[in-house]
């Protein structure tokens, strides 16, 4: 059950954070820059928080399948699916990507989306190995 709880620490960090843009801006009291930047610190510190506290060997997997849903989510965003409905769904799987598109390069933005929540974990197991090293001299 422990393996299962771990794996899906990168999906909960991206939910949460997404769930705290939505009730936010439900509230109206935003623009909508200030929500995507809201939606960024959350899952920035989130990202951190679970490279820091968990081990990368118990949430590869986990990583592994939150890694294709960014990738799913912004090939179906891509292809510009709004008569169907599924452009709302993709978007909300990875909204790095639905927010970058606009902005820069498609595929820049791609490889960005897909990279940044990796990124993030490396950050916090980076810390967590300095600190290991550190009391180890």
């Amino acid at each position: 059950m422990k393996t299962v709880l771990n794996n899906l620490k990168p999906f909960i960090a991206y939910w949460v954070s997404l769930a705290v843009f939505t009730i936010i801006s439900l509230f109206e009291a935003f623009s909508s820059k200030n929500l995507i930047i809201v939606f960024f610190v959350v899952y920035i510190i989130s990202g951190i928080l679970i490279g820091c506290t968990t081990d990368i060997k118990e949430i590869r997997l986990g990583i592994i399948l939150f890694e294709l849903q960014l990738i799913i989510c912004a090939i179906i965003f891509s292809i510009n699916t709004v008569s169907s409905g599924l452009n709302t769904f993709a978007s909300a799987g990875n909204v790095f990507y639905s927010t970058f598109s606009e902005n820069i390069n498609n595929v820049f933005s791609f490889i960005l989306s897909v990279l940044l929540p990796l990124a993030l974990f490396g950050i916090g197991f980076g810390l967590i190995e300095l600190k290991n090293k550190r009391k180890s001299i």
